[in-house]
């Protein structure tokens, strides 16, 4: 019924490790775009991530310059653009009737 795990006395400790140095671990790195998977999905998390970074920048701007940190329940634009992130991700990930 349920799968047992080996013992811990049983396992092999971890081989060594060698040190590389800083060229060989970018090279390393970089060595993963000769793959096409791996380039399209780095570049498409790039892609989002700069995106979403825009967006909550001018949600910062308009909450601070046109509703005026005053007029903000919390005082704090900080909070303002969590609160509006927030429920972004609430409103996307709730389903819909």
């Amino acid at each position: 019924m349920i799968a047992p795990e080996g013992r811990a006395d049983r396992l092999l400790p971890p081989a060594p490790q060698t040190r590389r140095t800083t060229l060989q671990a970018i090279g390393a790195f970089l060595s993963g775009f000769a793959k096409r998977a791996f380039t399209l999905v780095f570049l498409s998390r790039l892609f989002f991530s700069v995106g979403i970074f825009s967006v909550f920048n001018f949600v910062y701007y308009i909450i601070t310059d046109y509703t005026g940190v005053a007029n903000i329940p919390a005082g704090s634009p900080k909070a303002a653009v969590a609160t509006i992130a927030s429920m972004n991700v609430i409103s996307q990930i709730a389903p819909s009737p």
